[in-house]
């Protein structure tokens, strides 16, 4: 209700002011058109004159013993041109009479009508003129306000009076305009609100759909695309918490084993028991901790530390990190750096940057099998350090690709031995935005897998 009491409210105003601007430009117009009516009339009532005039002095052969009765015409006919009012007008028996005077001199200079105006005259008048001569010469004299009275009676009157129904007939159609459209709105804005509510309220299936070609439609696409997101994150959170409880149920499971037997002498308490429950210990810690560490950088409470870093000590610390963990496991193992890249620096948190890449090899070691590569190509674009992680193990199918940054992802590896928490990807990926990077895969079933990593170079380098 609000929304429509505004939109009348704009209305008033508008037609108020559009009222005003019309009043105005009317009042100068008409000026004109009383000045040009005027003219015209007067125009009129000098030609029926005249010709009374001249009809007189064809019978008589002189104006002696002429009176006003039977020569000042009581109507004329008036023809405007249809430039007036925009349109062809022809005004019959327009009463003239008792607004205009009039004095007639002869051809001799004697005045014959309007004795009494002989010191009024100004200007030429019109001249009489028979068969090529000038018989008399007439003045036509208006009265103080007679003119102004009959403009208004003929002109202004009419005049204003189109003018306010002109505006009644506007404002009319402004308000049922307003009031339509108002409706309009309203019932688009009320179901949008619905939706909201039902939303809110935990319905995340409901949809608005509006189709009318405006922002409207454009807002409950935006709408439609928020509950889309928001179902999409319940999705998620609930695929995490049956991910989390499949995850863990394992170690659990195992452990819980381990102590039964121990309990009931079925086996005995030795290294090896120690040994087996300290694993499944530590995959509990692994899993918690990472899901620790990647709810902070989602939500963006990670705290870097960043400082300038070699690229070139980068990878170094790299290779300490995994050579011996891909020789033990029968990997070959390599890293190629450009040498445009040797000096140049890095303006990030180190520790959490070389995570970056021990996940990625980790997880490259995970599906190659021994005796295969696995080797790290560092190039230089532009601004940038881009790194590459290449090995030619399994492959992803390419219907995996676009998930495979997601929590607990695994495609049909899940059932395989990992060693992980299937959140390492994930937390790569959070690491690398943090810091004004992109990560992106490319993939081969059969052939292998590159993931590269984008780090922007500091610009004291660049």
């Amino acid at each position: 209700m609000r929304l429509r009491k505004r939109i009348l409210k704009y209305l008033i105003l508008l037609i108020v002011i559009t009222s005003m601007t019309n009043i105005t430009i009317n009042y100068y117009l008409n000026q004109r058109y009383v000045e040009y009516f005027n003219n015209a009339i007067q125009d009129a009532y000098s030609k029926a004159i005249m010709s009374q005039l001249i009809t007189y002095y064809q019978t008589y052969g002189s104006f002696d013993n002429i009176n006003d009765e039977g020569i000042l015409p009581k109507e004329v006919h008036v023809q405007l041109s249809k430039h007036f009012l925009h349109r062809e007008i022809t005004i019959h028996k327009v009463h003239v009479d008792g607004i205009w005077r009039v004095l007639l001199e002869d051809e001799q200079g004697n005045i014959r009508l309007g004795q009494d105006l002989a010191d009024s005259h100004v200007g030429p008048g019109y001249p009489l003129k028979l068969q090529d001569k000038v018989v008399g010469t007439l003045w036509i004299i208006p009265k103080d306000s007679s003119v102004l009275e009959f403009s208004r009676h003929y002109l202004l009157g009419p005049l204003v009076l189109r003018n306010i129904w002109t505006i009644i007939i506007a404002s009319m159609v402004a308000f049922l305009i307003a009031f339509f459209f108002s409706n309009y709105l309203m019932e688009r804005i009320k179901l949008l609100a619905e939706a909201a509510r039902k939303i809110a309220n935990g319905n995340l299936d409901h949809r608005v759909s509006i189709t009318s070609h405006d922002e409207l439609e454009e807002l409950s696409a935006d709408f439609n695309f928020m509950a889309d997101r928001l179902q999409e994150e319940r999705q998620l959170q609930r695929q995490l918490q049956a991910d989390v409880v499949h995850e863990l149920r394992t170690p659990l499971a195992v452990s819980q084993a381990i102590l039964d037997s121990l309990e009931n002498g079925v086996i005995n308490w030795n290294e090896k028991t120690l040994s087996s429950l300290q694993e499944e210990t530590n995959r509990m810690n692994r899993l918690v901790s990472d899901l620790f560490e990647l709810s902070r950088a989602e939500n963006k409470q990670l705290t870097f530390h960043k400082e300038l870093f070699l690229v070139s000590d980068l990878l170094a610390r790299i290779e300490e990190s995994f050579l011996e963990v891909a020789r033990r496991q029968e990997v070959n193992f390599g890293i190629d750096i450009d040498p445009l890249l040797e000096n140049a620096l890095l303006y990030v948190d180190a520790d959490r940057t070389v995570q970056i890449f021990v996940n990625l090899l980790h997880n490259a070691l995970r599906y190659t099998v021994p005796g295969g590569s696995i080797y790290v190509s560092a190039n230089k674009s532009e601004k940038t350090a881009v790194i590459s992680v290449k090995d030619n193990g399994t492959g992803i199918p390419a219907e995996y690709l676009p998930h495979i940054f997601n929590r607990f992802f695994r495609g049909e590896n899940k059932a395989l031995p990992s060693g992980g928490s299937g959140l390492g990807l994930a937390i790569t990926k959070e690491y690398t935005t943090m810091q004004g990077g992109s990560i992106k895969v490319e993939s081969t079933v059969g052939k292998g897998t590159i993931f590269t990593v984008i780090l922007p170079l500091d610009e004291c380098e660049c």
